[in-house]
């Protein structure tokens, strides 16, 4: 493969409009300016709307995938397979037997928030699968170390690497203001998100009088399944003057929420690193979120935020009075915050390492335990 000019790469997952963490990698990935010989296209194996027209997605790329294999096989040297868990995970199971019957090389970056749930609720069977996936790759890109010890116990003999997300690194910081505290959650509205936990903290808040003493507000961006139950919670707990429904928010919009935002909670119950934390790193924002999947990794508690346990809204309300109770103790927190985003989760450093393991794939390279930071 040296002596090729080309590494062409065949990426497959989502489409970048799907909603959420991993449509949000895809995206990045899409933007950026590979480096010199490595050649990427995209083929979506996913998509939003009914079952009937997912399926026909799929079988669409597959077939597109097989002809192009038997037809133009000097065109794909690597299959660069995204996946999370449930009907993800039966696509690229499927995806990478055929790469195996046709030589190709795999990589698969892994993303799912609740494959360990999903491993251990598996039957034999499936089980087996999953570590046929995992070993017969040639590289595993895992989100850290939390994924990495568990990858590694469920298969001994994948070849992991740990590669955190990543987010462009903007000019501008968030800052303080006296006046009024902006909180602020972004996410799709599903239940393992525990956006009800946070509801139930901004309830206790009130009935302290935080809330109206520190004119504190919550903007919560996103939708999804849970938005009319959540809103008629909000509802029930009299919020309705302190939390806002926004909506999915993206762009520029987003980066405007995060620059006049004072404090990012993310109180999910499973995930594996969060984009929304890194993005709020990046701004100096700080952040409140649980101790679940490699969170740690990005919310070093006491520095960069802090660390609660799941379904525990009273530790979720005592956070966020920390956070904001004087501006000192926020400006500490904030500068901590954007130093850690620019320090280790950098697109620069991402990128580097993502490039570093396609050439070494494609010349052949399988290590047993790839390098962890």
């Amino acid at each position: 493969m040296a002596d090729r000019q080309k590494i062409r790469v065949c990426m497959m997952g989502s489409r970048p409009s799907v909603k959420g963490g991993m449509s949000s990698v895809v995206r990045q990935q899409l933007q950026h300016n590979w480096g010199t010989g490595i050649e990427i296209r995209y083929m979506a194996t996913h998509m939003s709307g009914s079952a009937v027209k997912r399926c026909l997605l799929f079988a669409k790329s597959y077939l597109q995938l097989l002809l192009s294999l038997i037809f133009q096989n000097g065109k794909t040297d690597i299959l660069y397979l995204h996946m999370s868990y449930k009907g993800s995970f039966s696509r690229k199971y499927l995806i990478y037997k055929l790469a195996y019957f046709f030589g190709k090389k795999v990589i698969l970056h892994m993303h799912g928030s609740e494959f360990r749930q999903y491993y251990d609720n598996a039957d034999v069977k499936r089980k087996r699968r999953i570590c046929e996936l995992l070993e017969g790759s040639s590289r595993v890109i895992v989100l850290g170390e939390y994924w990495h010890q568990f990858i590694r116990k469920i298969a001994p003999e994948a070849s992991i690497e740990v590669i955190q997300n990543a987010v462009a690194i903007p000019d501008e910081m968030a800052s303080w203001n006296d006046r009024s505290i902006q909180l602020l959650y972004l996410g799709v509205l599903i239940p393992r998100k525990g956006v009800q936990d946070l509801l139930d903290a901004m309830e206790i808040l009130n009935n302290r009088g935080t809330l109206r003493l520190r004119n504190i507000r919550l903007i919560v961006g996103g939708t999804g399944d849970e938005m009319a139950a959540l809103q008629a919670q909000c509802r029930r707990l009299h919020l309705e003057e302190y939390v806002e429904f926004a909506g999915w928010v993206d762009g520029q919009s987003k980066k405007e929420l995060l620059r006049n935002s004072q404090c990012l909670i993310l109180p999910s119950y499973n995930e594996g690193l969060p984009v929304a934390i890194l993005e709020a790193l990046s701004y100096g924002v700080p952040v409140v979120s649980t101790d679940v999947g490699s969170i740690r990794d990005a919310v070093r508690e006491g520095v960069s935020g802090h660390l609660v346990s799941p379904h525990a809204p009273a530790e979720i309300a005592s956070a966020i009075e920390d956070i904001t109770e004087q501006k000192e103790k926020w400006l500490r927190y904030s500068g901590q915050a954007r130093s850690l985003a620019v320090q280790n989760f950098n697109e620069t450093l991402f990128f580097g390492r993502i490039e570093t393991i396609i050439r070494s794939v494609a010349d052949g390279g399988r290590e047993n335990d790839g390098a962890t930071n």
